[in-house]
């Protein structure tokens, strides 16, 4: 068993790599670091942490995650948000579909390698960005503007961490690259 595996083999179930309330992707996760020692984190892409909590008990630490994941994840209601028409509701359709897919596909295989948060990423030229937020987060997910290549990395919350969420991005690409959409797969190791 590795080190990964043991930190991690009370608190698999708290883990939540995918797209915070404004649709940036984080990531939460409880780690046992000693016996009945937990750290709960939440961190930004690239590393930057949001919050760090020590708890005593699986118990504190479960609390401890679901306050972390009320507070980041949980996403604040609109209501004066339309309902989305023509492409942005096709490609809420198409979103909700292709995550589908990735979750299949992240459940075929086993979650080995290294931790990391890849995605789709669509160009989608002249599209008005906050319809395009929208329609992601209808679809179960969010997104953020990947600006140097003019794309929006689509985040899904995939169960897993690292194989699993690098073959559920791959899928998800492949399948909106079939319906016709500008996608290839954004990479990033955690």
């Amino acid at each position: 068993m590795t080190a990964y595996e043991r930190a991690h083999q009370n608190t698999a179930d708290l883990h939540y790599a995918g797209p915070d309330k404004n649709g940036v992707h984080i990531i939460i996760d409880a780690a046992e670091i000693a016996p009945d020692r937990f750290e709960v984190a939440a961190l930004r892409t690239g590393g930057g942490e949001l919050a760090m909590i020590d708890a005593y008990s699986l118990d504190e630490a479960r609390s401890a995650y679901n306050r972390l994941y009320d507070r980041y994840v949980t996403p604040a209601t609109k209501p004066d948000t339309k309902p989305l028409t023509g492409k942005y509701a096709q490609l809420r359709d198409d979103l909700r579909a292709v995550y589908k897919i990735g979750q299949e596909a992240a459940a075929q295989v086993e979650d080995t390698g290294t931790c990391n948060m890849d995605a789709p990423a669509l160009r989608l030229t002249r599209w008005n960005a906050a319809k395009v937020e929208q329609a992601c987060k209808e679809a179960g997910g969010g997104c953020f503007k990947w600006s140097c290549f003019n794309r929006f990395v689509i985040c899904f919350p995939i169960p897993g961490q690292a194989c699993k969420v690098e073959t559920a991005a791959e899928a998800m690409t492949k399948a909106l690259r079939e319906m016709g959409y500008d996608a290839l797969t954004y990479c990033q190791m955690d």
